[in-house]
């Protein structure tokens, strides 16, 4: 027998060995059931396919929430930004308290102040905090909404919300003695 009789053809799914032996022909079956098994279907690979574009879509949408996220909750400031800002709205909050002698403390040469100056400014502070009380009611809120940053030296801008829905805007020098911020 020539190799030409022996030949293996291979047609939907099917085998057919060209030659005399039916054990040839059981075996080319068996190659043919094996090839079959280990190429995917075309069903399948689609159902491959949705799972891993399915499974890509959702870690792609993941990692741009989380860009969204990352820059929605980085206010953008620096921290140096910050730190002015939330000094200048801590002394306020001491006004907002009465707490006078405590507001004093932030300005910034106040360990250098005699006891009758810083006694007239606590005055001065108390004069100032009761005119915005007559004027508007307590102090509600205080934010801060910008700031000028040069070397040593800032400026603060602080919006106060009153008892009676006023909204002033005012500004509040700081500058900066060692590493904290202080009035000026």
């Amino acid at each position: 027998m020539t190799m030409l009789n022996y030949q293996i053809i291979r047609e939907k799914k099917s085998c057919i060995f060209l030659g005399r032996s039916s054990l040839l022909n059981y075996l080319c079956s068996q190659i043919t059931d094996k090839m079959d098994a280990q190429i995917p279907s075309h069903d399948s690979l689609r159902s491959l396919w949705q799972r891993y574009s399915t499974a890509l879509t959702t870690s792609l949408s993941i990692v741009v929430l989380g860009i969204f996220l990352f820059a929605s909750c980085s206010s953008g400031l620096s921290r140096e930004q910050r730190r002015v800002r939330k000094a200048a709205v801590k002394c306020y909050e001491m006004l907002q308290d009465e707490k006078y002698d405590k507001f004093v403390g932030q300005i910034a040469y106040a360990d250098s102040m005699s006891e009758d100056y810083r006694s007239q400014m606590i005055d001065l502070v108390h004069e100032y905090a009761a005119s915005l009380k007559e004027k508007h009611g307590k102090i509600t809120q205080i934010h801060a909404t910008n700031d000028v940053i040069q070397d040593n030296q800032a400026h603060v801008f602080l919006q106060l919300g009153f008892t009676d829905s006023t909204v002033e805007e005012i500004g509040v020098p700081m500058v900066k003695v060692g590493r904290k911020w202080r009035m000026q």
